[in-house]
C-alpha cells in the first residue's frame, strides 16, 4: 500500500500502460516490480523469491487493491514490575524473524523464547522481556494481517466483482522516480540506519545484499506516526 498524501513522484513518469507479464500474481499497491521479457516484450511482475540478476522498474500504482499486510509501529514503557509484557494492538507475522524491537537505549533486541538482557520472547500479540528491562521504552515494527475493518477504512470496498483495474487491463500504474511511502517493507530492518536498498521476496523492500537493487536512500524510516516507509528512489530503465 502506498501512503499518497505523503508521496511526492515525478507524473510523468508515473502512468497506467506498462504492461503485466501474463503470469504475474495479484500486484499491491506499493510493491516493488522487477522486470520480465515475454514474447519480445518488456514487462514487469512480482517475483516471490528474485535474484541479483534481476532488475527493478519501479514501484506498483494501482488504486483500489487491498493490502494482504500491513505493518505497525508502536510505542510502550515496559512496566516496572512484573508481569514485564507489553501487548500489541494486532498479532504479528512472523514475530520471531520479522520486528523490530528497539528500545529507549537505541537497543535492537532479538528473540528468544526465555529471554535474558536485550531479547525479547512473544505469545500472540503479547511481547515479554527481562526484568532488567523494567521502565524502558520499547518500540515495536511488525507486519500483520489487517482485519475486513481495518482494510475497508483504509481504501474502502475495493473493485466491484474484486477485480482490479491492472486484472482487467493487463497494465499497472509505474512509479519510476521520485518519493514514495510504502507498506511493503521488511519490518524487521532497521531502517533508521539508511542501510541500501534490494528488492525482497514478493516486491518487498529488503536490505538483503543478494537481491536487485534499488538505486536510492531512506528518505524517512517507519514510526509511530508514519508506518510507511518513505523512499527516494530512481530507475535507470
Amino acid at each position: 500500500m502506498i501512503s499518497v498524501s505523503r508521496s511526492r513522484w515525478v507524473n510523468i513518469d508515473s502512468w497506467a500502460g506498462q504492461p503485466l507479464y501474463s503470469l504475474a500474481p495479484a500486484i499491491e499497491e506499493g510493491q516493488a516490480l522487477c522486470y520480465i521479457n515475454e514474447g519480445g516484450l518488456g514487462k514487469a511482475t512480482v517475483i516471490a523469491v528474485p535474484a541479483a540478476t534481476d532488475k527493478f522498474i519501479g514501484f506498483a500504482y494501482s488504486y483500489f487493491t487491498r493490502p494482504a499486510t500491513l505493518v505497525s509501529v508502536e510505542s510502550f514503557t515496559v512496566p516496572a514490575a512484573t508481569p514485564f509484557t507489553v501487548t500489541l494492538a494486532n498479532t504479528p507475522l512472523n514475530a520471531t524473524t520479522s520486528m523490530l524491537v528497539k528500545d529507549s537505549n537505541n537497543v535492537n533486541y532479538t528473540y528468544n523464547a526465555a529471554p535474558t538482557g536485550t531479547q525479547y520472547s512473544v505469545t500472540g500479540s503479547v511481547i515479554t522481556v527481562n526484568a532488567t528491562q523494567a521502565g524502558l521504552g520499547l518500540t515495536v515494527t511488525y507486519a500483520y494481517n489487517p482485519t475486513v475493518a481495518q482494510v475497508q477504512y483504509l481504501v474502502g470496498d475495493g473493485v466491484a466483482g474484486q477485480s482490479t483495474a491492472a486484472a482487467v487491463t493487463g497494465t499497472i500504474g509505474l512509479i519510476r522516480r521520485g518519493i514514495v511511502y510504502t507498506s511493503n517493507f521488511d519490518p524487521v530492518v532497521d531502517w533508521a540506519t539508511n542501510p541500501p536498498l534490494f528488492v525482497g521476496a514478493n516486491g518487498n523492500v529488503s536490505a538483503t545484499a543478494s537481491k536487485p537493487p534499488i538505486n536510492g536512500y531512506v528518505y524517512e524510516a517507519p514510526s509511530v506516526d508514519n508506518p510507511f516507509l518513505g523512499l527516494h528512489f530512481s530507475t535507470p530503465i
